[in-house]
């Protein structure tokens, strides 16, 4: 597995572009909010994207959502539903931001479930605590935290 790291928005949000070893398909972990730069670079390195994994819900994970889907429409977001609430807004650090909820096109994730994506295998491990609906990816020997060694 290949994996790329960048370093995004105002607060510094890694997110993760990850591949089969040599493919052009990929996933992307955590958005942050500079979802075009995301797309831009993506492209630039002939990749496709095939869905967003998130770690749990906090704006400055997954407000790059929209600009992905500006190249890629239908981008499948997998959250667990404890970090998707009924309210589209919501208020966090003095400003209002959407939520998870005002996606489209969203999977619902569980502990222990297993998913294929861009052609890796992934256990999800439900890691509550930073919030309700933090979850950890697995995938060989690779571990998406998200916050949760915050």
């Amino acid at each position: 597995m290949e994996i790329s790291v960048l370093r995004l928005g105002q607060i510094g949000t890694n997110c993760y572009i990850f591949r089969r070893e040599g493919g052009y398909k990929c996933g992307v972990v955590d958005p942050g909010d500079q979802g075009e730069q995301v797309a831009r670079w993506l492209v630039d390195k002939g990749l496709e994207a095939q869905g967003v994994l998130l770690t749990h819900g906090h704006f400055d994970h997954i407000l790059g959502i929209p600009g992905l889907r500006e190249e890629w429409p239908d981008l499948p977001v997998y959250c667990h539903p404890l970090d998707v609430p009924q309210a589209l807004t919501e208020r966090d650090m003095g400003r209002t931001w959407p939520t998870v909820a005002s996606f489209a096109n969203l999977r619902p994730l569980a502990g222990g479930q297993k998913l294929t994506l861009a052609g890796l295998a992934f256990r999800v491990l439900h890691t509550p605590g930073h919030t309700p609906g933090s979850v950890v990816f697995q995938a060989r020997d690779a571990l998406f935290t998200g916050d949760t060694l915050f």
